[in-house]
């Protein structure tokens, strides 16, 4: 029932019309490689999703975390001189959002909620693309050194102090207007 419900929610965010980076109000499209990724990690169970007792809210929540790690995804990508995601752009921006590797500590899940409206919202995506500091924009190099299984093992190398974590990696607190 909850793999149904997933690819229901992925199916009809495929036909949104508008583009990952678009400038303006409105939908954007989740990446189908980010949509496959996020199948392998907790993120239903990291937003208090329930997919067996979910409503429409949930999937809304859903699609604009996915929509936020794509645009943390965006700036790790283009600051590689690269102009899509790859996957190890997609983990690193899994990692940035604490999700991955799964023992990292919870240091900008309050802002989940702001980061959520990057599925619609323009000021969002752009507030988010600016929260990206210099060491998150390293990462995927980190990642690819040590290979995935490796860097997952080692609970990542990320600093986990918030005010370091804010200032160096992603600034959650300038999305929450918490600074």
């Amino acid at each position: 029932m909850r793999n149904q419900f997933v690819s229901a929610i992925i199916f009809v965010a495929s036909f949104i019309p508008g583009a990952a980076t678009a400038q303006e109000n409105g939908p954007i499209i989740i990446p189908e490689q980010l949509q496959k990724l996020a199948l392998e990690f907790p993120i239903a169970k990291r937003l208090d999703i329930d997919w067996n007792k979910a409503e429409p809210n949930d999937a809304g929540r859903y699609l604009g975390f996915l929509a936020a790690v794509n645009q943390v995804a965006i700036t790790v990508a283009n600051s590689h001189d690269r102009k899509e995601p790859n996957d190890v752009d997609f983990l690193a921006a899994l990692s940035i959002q604490c999700i991955w590797p799964t023992n990292k500590p919870p240091l900008v899940e309050k802002s989940w909620p702001f980061q959520e409206a990057a599925f619609y919202n323009a000021t969002v995506r752009e507030a988010i693309l600016k929260a990206v500091g210099p060491s998150a924009k390293d990462l995927p190099d980190r990642i690819e050194k040590l290979g995935t299984v490796a860097y997952a093992a080692s609970g990542g190398d990320l600093p986990t102090q918030p005010d370091q974590y804010y200032k160096s990696v992603f600034d959650a607190q300038s999305l929450t207007g918490s600074k």
